[in-house]
């Protein structure tokens, strides 16, 4: 399958969540093209009956930046500590959503350490979202969180880091269902040229590999930079 999740360099830990089919037997397979141990958290799942929640796609949204006080009143690192994020209410999550789907980043990190994000009032996991390793890591990952009763979700942090968290949906009663579809490479520039600094480009998803050509709300896309010339950002939207 053309499809990488992560790209492992010597002695890293990464994290990148994932939307995979599963096979009739109830089996996800897992493939690496070098010796490394694997790490696997569930976070949740679909199915083709009417009790789960559904996704609505928000036009993404800051609410946290500790480096700037959005969502927080500091602008200190945060260290070994948990962070209280309101999402209800916020960002065009409305008071009634299950779940919040956050792109989550460390930057300007300091030594090794993780983030957790988890329903607050509930009893921290076990399982990170965000892993980095060297200080001065910018490093993100996309996270679905159940939003506690409340209406906040919890981020552990685990070492010194700034946290940004940006809401791009949520689940609730009304919204899209989910449908699979076989993981297909639409894009790789690497064939073309590279896509310069500043620049945009429009990919066209709706009518591509079994997607339809209309009525489609969001896409479930795994977005990879490679052959970078210097530091920045990569951000996808409608």
């Amino acid at each position: 399958i053309a499809q990488n999740w992560v790209h492992l360099d010597h002695d890293q830990t990464i994290a990148a969540s994932a939307t995979v089919k599963v096979a009739d037997d109830g089996v996800v397979d897992l493939y690496t093209s070098s010796t490394t141990h694997l790490i696997a958290d569930v976070q949740g799942y679909y199915t083709s009956g009417t009790s789960g929640s559904k996704y609505t796609p928000l036009t993404p949204a800051r609410l946290l930046d500790t480096r700037s006080k959005v969502g927080i009143s500091t602008t200190t690192k945060i260290s070994n500590a948990v962070i209280s994020l309101k999402v209800r209410g916020h960002g065009g999550v409305p008071t009634g959503a299950t779940a919040a789907v956050l792109n989550l980043t460390a930057t300007q990190t300091v030594g090794g350490g993780y983030l957790e994000a988890y329903p607050e009032g509930a009893t921290r996991p076990t399982a990170s979202n965000v892993n980095w390793s060297a200080t001065g890591t910018t490093i993100p990952n996309l996270v679905v969180v159940p939003i506690g009763s409340d209406g906040n979700v919890s981020i552990y942090v685990h070492g010194t880091s700034h946290v940004i968290a940006d809401v791009s949906g949520y689940f609730s009663t009304s919204g899209s269902t989910f449908d699979t579809v076989t993981p297909l490479r639409l894009l790789d520039t690497r064939q073309t040229t590279a896509l310069g600094a500043g620049k945009t480009l429009a990919l066209q998803v709706s009518g591509r590999d079994g997607i339809p050509s209309t009525g489609v709300k969001a896409v479930v896309l795994t977005v990879t930079v490679t052959g970078t010339t210097g530091s920045g950002y990569l951000t996808a939207w409608a």
